[in-house]
């Protein structure tokens, strides 16, 4: 084996190991600083990419892809305990990020990919939209200091999905004719009905979105 392809070999295993020990962190603890630092691994993954040609997603690499992969979802999955009210903006300002990351990478790696290029490309804009999105809506509600606003909201649905989750729709705590959906416990839902209030904690956001949690 080439040298370059042997330290190619040894940079991922240590890149992948890092992102494992972050993904493993993340399901048990996480607040402001894992957040950071998770968004720090997987920006050097964007980095080994960029300016190393690092292979991340070559079916040569196998089972250390997996790290690389998972970092994002865990962002993504941390990042629904928090309800942005203006989810759309979210929504759309990560898929803007990740169009120009996406663009970035195939103009440098278009004549060099080896496997199926709408494959590869459709990975890679999933993983930065996960990313972006999750990154967007934890950092406005992580290092939000603005002052929390609780709110007893009326349950006026309840609809019960498959898997362990439940749909618990609330009347709008701005005095509106709005709705908005919560995503709760199958058994904790089982415990409330039609006309029970919530408590919603409301804060406007460090990236000044309003979101909302309930405990």
């Amino acid at each position: 084996m080439k040298k370059p392809d042997q330290g190619q070999t040894w940079a991922l295993i240590g890149y992948s190991a890092l992102s494992a020990i972050m993904v493993i962190v993340s399901l048990f603890v996480f607040n402001g600083v894992v957040f950071l630092l998770d968004v720090a691994v997987y920006a050097l993954a964007v980095l080994l990419i960029l300016t190393l040609k690092m292979d991340l997603i070559s079916i040569k690499f196998g089972v250390l892809n997996i790290p690389h992969f998972l970092l994002p979802c865990v962002l993504w999955y941390k990042s629904e305990a928090y309800y942005v009210v203006s989810g759309r903006l979210v929504i759309y300002t990560g898929i803007l990020a990740s169009i120009v990351v996406l663009m970035v990478f195939v103009t440098r790696f278009w004549k060099e990919i080896k496997l199926s290029r709408g494959l590869i490309t459709l990975v890679i804009f999933g993983m930065m939209l996960l990313t972006a999105t999750g990154s967007i809506t934890l950092a406005n509600a992580l290092f939000d200091t603005s002052q929390k606003e609780v709110y007893s909201c009326r349950i006026t649905d309840i609809a019960f999905m498959w898997g362990d989750d439940a749909s618990v729709t609330i009347e709008s705590f701005y005095g509106d004719e709005r709705t908005f959906d919560l995503m709760v416990d199958e058994t904790y839902a089982q415990g409330l009905s039609t006309g029970d209030t919530l408590d919603v904690t409301v804060g406007h956001g460090f990236l000044g979105l309003d979101y909302y949690t309930v405990d």
